[in-house]
């Protein structure tokens, strides 16, 4: 009886460690897709839905995914992003529209924006410090695509804005 006292008590704690929603890395990937013909940018942000939950625990529970999920969990969600990540061309902000999310598995959360933008581009930049506050540690891998040209930075907290030229 001692033994199976004892084999229990290891499985629950390996368990508890193996499966806790801490994680040693904080990383978010952005996309963003200029879609000259439409002249728009197309924006999805991958994040770790525990990680969003966390740093907006000061505005309820989100529950995200789950039927308890709050009702405007959505305008928090954009707002939060609007804060946190904008696009600039030609020295003036561009407005993102929030287009929907998905939830895969309870853990990975996509986040759709669009925006509106000139078929050519001259000067942009990208201002992306998503939960940098909560997170010091977090990496904020952005992909810019405007064919032909592609970009690719990593967004850290004391590193959140990029600029660059297409002259």
């Amino acid at each position: 009886m001692r033994i199976l006292s004892i084999i229990i008590i290891l499985a629950t704690m390996f368990l508890n460690s193996s499966f806790v929603s801490e994680h040693n890395y904080f990383v978010s990937i952005t996309t963003i897709h200029h879609k000259k013909d439409l002249k728009a940018f197309e924006i999805s942000i991958k994040l770790t839905a525990h990680d969003v939950e966390k740093a907006l625990k000061n505005r309820g529970g989100l529950k995200l995914g789950s039927d308890k999920e709050l009702a405007n969990a959505n305008q928090i969600l954009a707002s939060y992003i609007k804060n946190h990540f904008s696009i600039w061309i030609n020295d003036k902000q561009n407005e993102l529209v929030f287009v929907g999310k998905e939830i895969e598995n309870d853990e990975t959360l996509y986040l759709y924006f669009s925006s509106n933008a000139p078929k050519k581009l001259d000067k942009v930049k990208i201002i992306n410090n998503i939960l940098t506050n909560t997170f010091p540690e977090q990496e904020n891998i952005t992909y810019f695509n405007s064919s032909p040209i592609k970009k690719d930075f990593i967004f850290k907290k004391n590193s959140s804005i990029k600029e660059f030229q297409f002259k």
